[in-house]
């Protein structure tokens, strides 16, 4: 008894393996997956209809809907290979038609997608150029001496903003350009050399230079203006309010005057809700002991 039970066992494990799955069982569950969200899963069930025999009718079907997924990543290449099979040998396929619909949509995202990241080649070098001009000590033996590596720094991130005007890197770059003029106390000849932008020296520099520490503050609102114009809404306005607010109390000799207070102001009210923000606190703690 104990041999015939098991070898009844073995066959109803072995009937239930041999049932073929039923016509467009696998399409279903893909569909259901891909509303679901589970691409991954999703994917892996299209792709065994396409090496399946008995699923030649939904073949079609298949490679539709692994282009959709695929576009819906943004990788547009892998879409536009599987829609190009599908017009290429389901041409009379309904889901063909659809596919054609959506064929010249990805061809203008890829393009679009090619050509901004040729654009972050372009932008990182422009960025690497300029580090390399305001880094100190320098990665190569390359002497520098006798050029003005500030100008030539913020020249270099001028493009950027001039190229890119609307993109994320602009209002990077109108940063970085604040930071130049905040910090031009490198020892380097330009017109940024001195007085290292911050504390006490700043006030001394003042002292023996009246009328360049406001050039060269008046420089960094300027930039200020152009970040604002770029993006409205860029986090980097914050630090470069709280640099010129510093700037001015270095050159009021430490204290809070009214063009500082007005920009530490700035920074608080851009801070919003952030209290947590590190030049917020700061900001307030000189307004209060203002």
């Amino acid at each position: 008894m104990r041999k015939i039970g098991c070898t009844v066992f073995a066959t109803l494990v072995l009937g239930i393996s041999l049932v073929p799955y039923a016509k467009g069982q696998n399409v279903d569950l893909a569909k259901d997956l891909a509303e679901e969200g589970v691409t991954n899963e999703a994917k892996i069930e299209f792709l065994k209809v396409l090496h399946d025999p008995t699923k030649k009718a939904s073949y079609d079907e298949a490679q539709y809907y692994l282009g959709y997924l695929s576009f819906k990543e943004q990788n547009y290449e892998r879409a536009l290979k599987h829609w190009s099979d599908l017009s290429k040998n389901y041409p009379s396929s309904p889901y063909a038609e659809k596919a054609k619909q959506q064929i010249q949509i990805a061809y203008q995202l890829l393009s679009k997608q090619q050509a901004h990241e040729s654009e972050n080649i372009e932008i990182n070098g422009f960025f690497n150029d300029a580090d390399f001009l305001i880094d100190d000590p320098l990665k190569v033996k390359i002497d520098t001496s006798y050029l003005p590596t500030g100008d030539m720094a913020i020249e270099m991130l001028d493009q950027i903003v001039t190229k890119y005007p609307q993109s994320p890197e602009a209002a990077r770059a109108l940063f970085r350009e604040a930071e130049v003029l905040y910090g031009w106390g490198r020892e380097a000849r330009s017109q940024y050399s001195k007085p290292e932008g911050y504390g006490f020296e700043f006030c001394q520099y003042y002292t023996n230079n009246k009328g360049q520490a406001q050039l060269y503050i008046q420089k960094m609102v300027d930039v200020l203006h152009r970040l604002q114009t770029v993006d409205p809404t860029s986090p980097y306005a914050i630090t470069v309010n709280y640099l010129i607010g510093q700037a001015y109390w270095s050159m009021a000799g430490g204290k809070t005057d009214e063009n500082a207070k007005a920009y530490w102001q700035k920074v608080v009210d851009l801070a919003g809700e952030d209290k947590a923000n590190s030049y917020r606190q700061i900001a307030e703690w000189r307004l209060k002991a203002h």
